[in-house]
């Protein structure tokens, strides 16, 4: 009867190491879903970049920068922060941001901060194209950034960046 016990409960175990699914954070030109988030941990930081000028325009390309990301500064003129209880409660979800998904380009019942400012805004716009962002200071992202470039389509590419390491 032992036996059967532990080996219950290692079936068990191995079941969930196997079969466990990450929480996903995607980020899209007009919005971001970040599974991590909940009631009180749904917060953000957006930082537009600017590739440094000492860097040759022959090696500005993304292969180049996704390896090195310190060639990238943050541009003054674009921060915007994310990180209150709304105002707005919708009775069917108990965090606020349906699916945990926050659009860049539409109210989602919370306010943005820009630039420093104490200003409330209710939305911002969407990522712009040919741009590097840099993502941070939001549940799922330990100690990290996610840097985000949007290409000519409009399509993103996301590199997870721990702190003091390499791309990943």
């Amino acid at each position: 009867m032992r036996k059967v016990f532990i080996v219950s409960i290692l079936t068990f175990c191995l079941f969930q190491c196997v079969f466990y699914e990450k929480p996903k954070i995607v980020i899209e030109r007009s919005f971001i879903i970040n599974e991590y988030w909940d009631r009180y941990n749904n917060g953000l930081l957006i930082e537009r970049l600017i590739i440094n000028d000492s860097l040759d325009i022959s090696v500005r390309n993304i292969e180049v920068i996704s390896n090195d990301f310190s060639v990238l500064s943050v541009d003054s003129s674009f921060r915007a922060t994310y990180n209150e209880i709304p105002d707005f409660k919708p009775k069917d979800n108990p965090y606020n941001l349906p699916d945990k998904k926050l659009k860049f380009d539409q109210f989602n019942g919370g306010y943005w901060r820009l630039d420093y400012s104490f200003t409330k805004y209710k939305l911002i716009s969407k990522l712009e194209k040919e741009t590097w962002y840099k993502f941070s200071k939001m549940p799922g992202v330990f100690g990290g950034e996610i840097y985000v470039y949007v290409n000519k389509e409009g399509k993103t590419i996301n590199f997870y960046h721990e702190m003091g390491q390499g791309a990943w």
